[in-house]
């Protein structure tokens, strides 16, 4: 099986709560595009469980009318119900506040279906999607004073906030581009597939399996 690759883009402030761009064709920061037609939801459809960073011991809910419509892949988050611990009923009440609005996709693609871009980046063609997850967002003021009226736990702000020098969307797509060997495309066979790359890692955690001998920043 090709390895997990994961993707992360946020919704836009003011929209439903519960829906959400899981994906869609911008150039990400790490030059890379999903094309929106490629994606395979079959089998995600038997099992479309909704975690939280991609933790498998951390389940919010499941997906529903997972679909790409206008170039964007979209699902609407059905949350588990409340009561079941304090922990996910302070997330769920993050995510109706709208403070929770981005995800990761966790998909595989096959080699043969991933070429260059003019971003320096990969265009993954054609995609299978096997899993979504909620994930931490900027800790932005705005984001930080709703936190405060919501009482969200100590526990939860460090769960669900992260560093904004530390995401990818501080990075430079002209880093991405600097340390990624045009050679590296994954081949037909030899190779598993893609390397793994967590997008809300630090930029030089992510850059590692692409670096040719040193990335100076």
């Amino acid at each position: 099986m090709a390895d997990l690759i994961k993707k992360s883009v946020a919704s836009p402030a003011g929209s439903d709560p519960l829906t959400y761009v899981m994906s869609d064709e911008t150039v990400d920061r790490m030059g890379d595009v999903i094309e929106a037609k490629g994606w395979q939801l079959a089998n995600f459809a038997k099992n479309p469980i909704a975690l939280f960073g991609h933790d498998h011991s951390f389940v919010v809910g499941h997906w529903t009318d997972v679909r790409v419509q206008g170039g964007k892949l979209i699902g609407k988050l059905n949350l588990l119900p409340a009561g079941i611990s304090e922990r996910l009923d302070e997330i769920r009440a993050a995510v109706q506040a709208g403070v929770l609005r981005a995800v990761s996709v966790g998909f595989t693609s096959d080699p043969d279906s991933v070429e260059r871009n003019k971003s320096g980046g990969w265009r993954f063609k054609a995609a299978e999607l096997m899993e979504c997850s909620l994930v931490s967002v900027p800790a932005n003021p705005n984001a930080l004073q709703m936190a405060k009226s919501l009482n969200l736990s100590e526990d939860v702000r460090s769960i669900i906030f992260r560093d904004p020098s530390d995401t990818e969307f501080a990075a430079k797509p002209e880093q991405a581009a600097a340390i990624v060997q045009p050679a590296q495309k994954p081949a037909a066979s030899g190779m598993k597939g893609l390397p793994v790359v967590k997008l809300n890692d630090p930029a030089r955690v992510r850059a590692k399996p692409f670096v040719i001998n040193k990335v100076h920043r």
